[in-house]
């Protein structure tokens, strides 16, 4: 995934603005304010988001208005079907139900405005469940958009989206002395104030230091106090944003002239694109060449304010500030984060098969790569990134999967893979100690980071609570000679000065800006009428979405999350779910009883029940958000799109429902004290969330559940809200993503031109590291889930659009092959073995001309574990030689080779013998011929083996 992230909360999410990596623009969707005067809609069309306005018995699906002109009309519609009984429509809110096979015409009348719109609707016969080989990777942006919508509608139905509350866009207070770099701000991107702003005036610091150079920087404040800047394994807002001052991607974005939007440029790469290597007719390739920046070709540098670092002697090599960057310093930044012993958070992200940036052979590597960063075998595994023979500064990208030129450039451009070189991790003790302070050698944050970017790190000040940031005099963008004036000329602001008030609320923040010592604030919840004409309030849109997210899993499915997931984190501990979490009617009226209108103007802030913030691009070329779209609207219409999801009868009726089901089956009784009564526990992030946020959500649930029409007051409900600590992360380790909680606040963020994507973070098996909400397995097939005429799981139509896969008669995602050691035999002479493994193409794949797999025999790694003594356990690797493969052709065959004795290291030539449980790891691609597309992804299929110990 690319660079998602966890989101602080809204008090102190603006208080910088930062151009991000994002591309396009997109219209203003925030809905207009409900009043009571009633206005005519003069036209509208009606869409169905079916292709080729189609569905199959038993699907139910929604029409909806759209386009409807003027934006202020009432848009209250009525619905009726020219054949109920094979298609039933709801008169209100436009949901359709397929009953039988044939045609209807569903007609909608705008109640205010005399105008109807028809379409018709063909129903097929039941959909069947997917199985075979599928990859949805060269489909249209728009056809991709309607699988977005599937997969959210199955995830919103199932509560995996969580309870959005609020965008996270609003009012934010700015200094005068803060020239901002737009005037309106664009989405995705924002004022710009550090990229295209500029400070005017002096100002003092809030930290109290005295340093007249400082009042000219940019001043904000942190109410988390991070413990260093280490991004490669954060998964955090605040560190992302403290790492983005001092670092560089291949590609980033600038304003445009008309400061309306944003447009790509090449940051660290030279190339405007990366160019395709082996492109096919659909536009895809596996392989891309990049020209990169380097200090020989550019006068790219590194920077740092350290003194234990020193300055750069060319005479002598030693020193890193002013070092030229070479080449090879870029695919040592993958190196580091590839290598499981460095156990970087960010490093395991970038194994996933389904990402566009994942470089081939990063799984295998990682996956054998316990014992340090392996230079031989990187290089035995050909992990995707190389120089380009006969040049200094050209990189060959080879992807695990194969993807198009801009979403290449969009995942390669990451600050994460920033390059830096290999001894200078030697040179701070190794990439535990990056961006960090070290206590065994007396060094800090400032000693053990390296900057390419805008900033360089200046101080890291934990007495004085500041961080500060200088302007890079030497940043590439503003020296490099074939830039432009609309690139040189940016980063005017000399730096940042970051002051650390651990816990400090909303009110706090205010009181500093208001004495003028730091140059934001948002507005605190009451107060926006105060502030209503000021000139220093500035609007915000919303690029994430804050929620309550949901443990709605029951207590079988939360075990056996547990097992999967949660058990292999190092806080996790058994919790027992509340019967009411899992019951879809309860979960419904928690949606529908919370007025988000009222709510998120108390705070400030933009009212929303969308899973996605609307940064998220479907058509990131185009600009084209995917919350305009009838995919989405489809997904909202029968959840009160035009109150934002908020109806209290409804929230009641769903409530009376749930708790009607929840005695019938057992879980409460109405007549005995001890389980007539639930509580539900509600997690917060930060110190005073209770106050700010937490009060009025517990308000919204109590008053509508326990309203007496839903048990005539014989059954309640508590809802307990928990504060968060000074550690706003507390809340995403400690709870949400393992499990502990039933509601529980919090926001991911990134990747916002690639929701398809993005909706990684929803799956149950937590492969993207960032699953937040829990409930039903998203790997099972439930029949709900229908697209293309087919049942899907969740997991098995986000695999296909993302990477292609194989699906197996049950519905679930399998091997495109079987591997099993069919011989081993130990040849005494050379201390050798030779091995046969027999492999089988999946049956449901067997004869099949579209998907055909591709082993590669030279590319078989072994991996031998040795027990030294009781107590150690050993691992060595090998690749093997004399490689024969049979039946490429057919659907079964073998694959022969030899692993042989290697007389120049006496260790592993002992494992190979002494050693007795072996892994196999065979390196495969799997082909798509598909609707004349022709796609590739590559992956790794192992055996394991216990071979007889010779010696014994």
């Amino acid at each position: 995934m690319k660079n998602s992230k966890f989101v602080l909360g809204f008090a102190t999410l603006c208080l910088v603005t930062f151009g991000a990596t994002s591309c396009g623009k997109k219209p203003d969707v925030i809905t207009p304010p409900i009043t009571d005067t009633k206005v005519s809609v003069t036209s509208f069309s009606l869409e169905s988001g079916l292709s080729n306005n189609a569905m199959t018995v038993g699907q139910v699906n929604s029409v909806v208005p759209m386009d409807v002109l003027p934006s202020n009309a009432t848009k209250e519609f009525e619905y009726s079907s020219s054949a109920p009984d094979i298609v039933v429509v709801n008169s209100v809110n436009g949901q359709i139900t397929a009953k039988s096979k044939g045609e209807a015409t569903i007609t909608c009348k705008a109640i205010y405005g005399d105008i109807t719109k028809e379409i018709k609707i063909t129903v097929n016969d039941a959909a069947t469940q997917a199985s075979g080989g599928y990859n949805f990777q060269a489909l249209s942006y728009e056809e991709k958009a309607e699988i977005i919508g599937k997969l959210e509608g199955w995830a919103m139905d199932n509560s995996l989206t969580g309870i959005t509350l609020f965008q996270n866009g609003g009012y934010v207070l700015y200094n005068p002395r803060v020239k901002t770099g737009a005037d309106k701000y664009i989405p995705g991107y924002g004022y710009g104030n550090l990229t295209d702003g500029e400070i005017t005036s002096a100002a003092e610091l809030a930290s109290g230091s005295e340093n007249d150079e400082w009042k000219w920087y940019y001043h904000s404040l942190l109410s988390t106090k991070p413990s260093n800047i280490n991004y490669l394994n954060s998964q955090g807002s605040v560190t992302g944003d403290l790492y983005g001052y001092i670092s560089a991607g291949l590609w980033s974005t600038k304003m445009n002239k008309t400061k309306t939007g944003y447009e790509w440029y090449p940051n660290l790469a030279i190339s405007e694109d990366p160019i395709p290597v082996n492109k096919n007719a659909s536009g895809f390739a596996t392989q891309f060449e990049v020209k990169v920046k380097t200090g020989k070709n550019s006068g790219l540098v590194y920077r740092t304010t350290s003194t234990k670092l020193g300055k750069y002697d060319a005479s002598t090599g030693k020193g890193y500030d002013g070092r030229p960057v070479v080449i090879e310093d870029y695919i040592n930044a993958y190196k580091q984060l590839l290598t499981k012993k460095n156990n970087l958070s960010r490093g395991a992200e970038m194994t996933s098969i389904t990402s566009d940036g994942t470089l081939a052979g990063a799984n295998a590597y990682y996956n054998l790569s316990d014992g340090g960063v392996d230079d031989e075998l990187w290089d035995k595994l050909g992990v995707g990134i190389k120089v380009k023979e006969g040049t200094d500064d050209t990189l060959v990208f080879t992807l695990a999967k194969s993807t198009t030129t801009f979403y290449a450039k969009y995942s390669l451009s990451s600050n994460l893979v920033m390059p830096f070189p290999k001894d200078f991790v030697n040179e701070i003790g190794g990439m535990t100690y990056y961006g960090s302070n070290n206590d065994k050698n007396n060094t800090t944050v400032v000693d053990n980071i390296l900057c390419l970017g805008p900033y360089i790190l200046e101080t890291w000040d934990a007495n004085k609570n500041e961080i500060v940031f200088k302007k890079n005099d030497q940043y590439i963008d503003n020296i490099y000679k074939d830039n432009d004036e609309s690139i040189k000329s940016r980063y005017k602001i000399k730096g940042i000065h970051c002051f650390v008030k651990a816990g400090a609320d909303e009110q706090t923040i205010l009181n500093l800006f208001e004495k003028g010592v730091i140059d934001a604030s948002s507005i605190p919840q009451g107060q926006l009428d105060k502030y209503a004409s000021d000139p220093r309030k500035h609007e915000t849109l919303g690029d994430s979405t804050f929620k309550l997210n949901v443990n709605s899993a029951t207590q079988v499915q939360w075990d056996a999350h547990y097992e999967k997931v949660f058990k292999k984190k190092s806080n996790s501990s058994k919790y027992t779910v509340k019967p009411i979490m899992s019951n879809k009617d309860f979960l419904r009226g928690l949606n529908e009883c919370i007025n988000r209108k009222e709510y998120a103007e108390s705070l400030g802030t933009i009212p929303s029940q969308d899973y996605f913030g609307d940064a998220y691009l479907y058509d990131p070329e185009a600009g084209l958000s995917y919350n305009d779209t009838v995919y989405h609207k489809a997904n909202l219409a029968t959840r009160f799109p035009e109150t934002y999801g908020y109806d209290k009868d409804a929230a009641i009726n769903h409530f009376k429902k749930a708790l009607q089901t929840l005695v019938s089956n057992g879980d409460y009784d109405l007549a005995n004290p001890s389980k007539n009564h639930e509580t539900i526990d509600i997690y917060w992030m930060n110190t005073d969330d209770t106050k700010n946020y937490g009060a009025k959500i517990e308000q919204y649930i109590e008053e509508a559940f326990n309203d007496p029409a839903v048990s005539g007051g014989r059954f309640t409900l508590d809802v307990v809200n928990h504060d968060g600590t000074t550690n706003y992360e507390d809340v995403y380790s400690k709870h949400l993503q393992v499990g502990i909680f039933d509601l529980g606040f919090g926001s991911i963020s990134g990747n916002t031109l690639n929701p398809l994507n993005f909706l990684e973070v929803l799956k149950s098996d937590d492969s993207s590291g960032f699953t937040l909400n829990w409930g039903v397995p998203t790997d099972t097939v439930d029949g709900t889930l229908v697209y293309d005429n087919k049942t899907w799981s969740f997991d098995s139509l986000f695999t296909a659009a993302n990477s292609g896969t194989a699906i197996d008669s049950q519905g679930k995602i399998v091997e495109p092959f079987s591997i099993s050691v069919k011989e081993m035999t130990y040849n005494k002479d050379d201390q050798s073995y030779n091995v046969v493994i027999s492999w089988t193409k999946a049956s449901i794949l067997s004869g099949s001309k579209d998907v055909s797999v591709n082993i590669d025999p030279s590319s078989i790694y072994v991996f031998v574990q040795y027990n030294k003594d009781a107590s150690t356990t050993s691992y060595a690797t090998y690749l093997v030689s004399d490689a024969v493969l049979t039946g490429q052709d057919s659907d079964a065959g073998t694959i022969s080779f030899k692993i042989k004795y290697d007389s120049t290291n006496k260790e592993n030539s002992d494992y190979i013998v002494k050693g007795t449980k072996v892994t196999f790891q065979i390196n495969y691609d799997m082909n798509f011929s598909l609707d004349g597309s022709d796609l590739t992804s590559s992956s790794y299929i192992e055996v394991k083996y216990t071979k007889q110990n010779p010696l014994l």
